[in-house]
């Protein structure tokens, strides 16, 4: 009973200073920067399927703009995506390379109608953190990286 009156008369008399020099309480443990930052490589699909790498290329590189409409993601573009991540690439190897903490990836299939089956994977263990299957046709292909970008946004927000 003693220790706990004392430790309270220590906390009352010594929070003041420590506010005063700029220290402020915490309600829980600050979150590094890198815990919110992701890279997108770039879409795959099978060489020989022609439509589907168009389609990989047509989305993927209006993705990233869409998931950085979030200001509190922190979304890596390297300048030039290396090679090796162009082919199925690891997500622990990409989240070394670029310094993030998540990695998204997807891949192509399909013939005018798309099949685009994404994860976003933890870059420190290579563990699947969530996955959709999107579909989309030649029509609508342009409306897919905003519904990616959404969706990914709100995982986000569920993300520790």
């Amino acid at each position: 009973m003693v220790r706990a009156w004392i430790a309270a008369a220590l906390l009352v008399a010594w929070a003041p200073v420590a506010i005063a020099q700029g220290a402020r309480p915490a309600a829980s443990p600050p979150r590094a920067a890198s815990d919110r930052s992701l890279v997108i490589l770039p879409m795959t699909a099978n060489e020989e399927d022609i439509m589907a790498v168009d389609a990989a290329k047509a989305v993927w590189p209006f993705v990233a703009h869409q998931v950085a409409l979030d200001s509190t993601i922190k979304v890596i573009e390297p300048p030039e995506m290396p090679a090796e991540f162009h082919a199925e690439a690891s997500a622990v190897d990409a989240g070394e390379k670029f310094g993030a903490r998540y990695v998204f990836m997807a891949k192509v299939s399909g013939d005018h109608i798309y099949r685009f089956d994404s994860a976003l994977r933890d870059a420190r263990t290579g563990a699947i953190v969530w996955g959709h299957v999107f579909f989309t046709d030649d029509y609508n292909i342009h409306s897919l990286p905003g519904e990616m970008g959404v969706a990914l946004r709100l995982v986000f927000e569920k993300l520790p």
